[in-house]
Parts: structure tokens; sequence; C-alpha cells
């Protein structure tokens, strides 16, 4: 099995652009998905620019209102089909 490492910003913005690309093609705003997750709508504005790390649940909830799948966005970034992510944080400087 091959591990490659994916930095948590990384993995941040590739769920930040599916989440936004999902939510658009169902023609909801962010205000909407908000109310459908009765979530406040700055918690999906803060995803969508990367500017929150969510709660998993968070992530899962919003993921199964736009069907979208988790896993497809961690293998997103891989260079191959069946490795195996590793998620970091930065160091610290």
């Amino acid at each position: 099995m091959v591990v490659e490492v994916m930095n948590v910003y990384v993995a941040l913005d590739l769920l930040a652009k599916a989440v936004r690309e999902a939510r658009e093609e169902r023609g909801l705003s962010q205000r909407e998905l908000a109310r459908r997750l009765s979530m406040n709508t700055r918690t999906i504005m803060d995803l969508e620019i990367c500017r929150s790390n969510p709660k998993g649940e968070t992530i899962f909830l919003i993921a199964r209102e736009l069907h979208i799948s988790l896993d497809a966005i961690a293998h997103a970034g891989t260079s191959r089909p069946n490795s195996c992510l590793l998620y970091t944080s930065p160091s610290p400087r």
C-alpha cells in the first residue's frame, strides 16, 4: 500500500470546492442550505472560503444533504486511486 501525505489545508480546500459546486448545481443559496441543515449561514460561508475547520458532524451533514462523496474528496488529491491518505497539520514555526 502507498501512503501519501496531504496537508489538512489542501483537504479543506477540496471540501470547500466540492460543497460550493454541489450547492450551486442544485441551485441553492448558502442561506437556503444553512436553513435546511439548521445551521448558521456563516458556517456555510466560512467553509466555502476555507475560513473554518469544521467539525466532522458538520462535514457529514453538509455532504449528506448535497450528496457529496467524502471518499471521493479524500482521494481527489492522490496520485494513485488505491493509495491511502495521511492528513497532517502544518508544522509549528
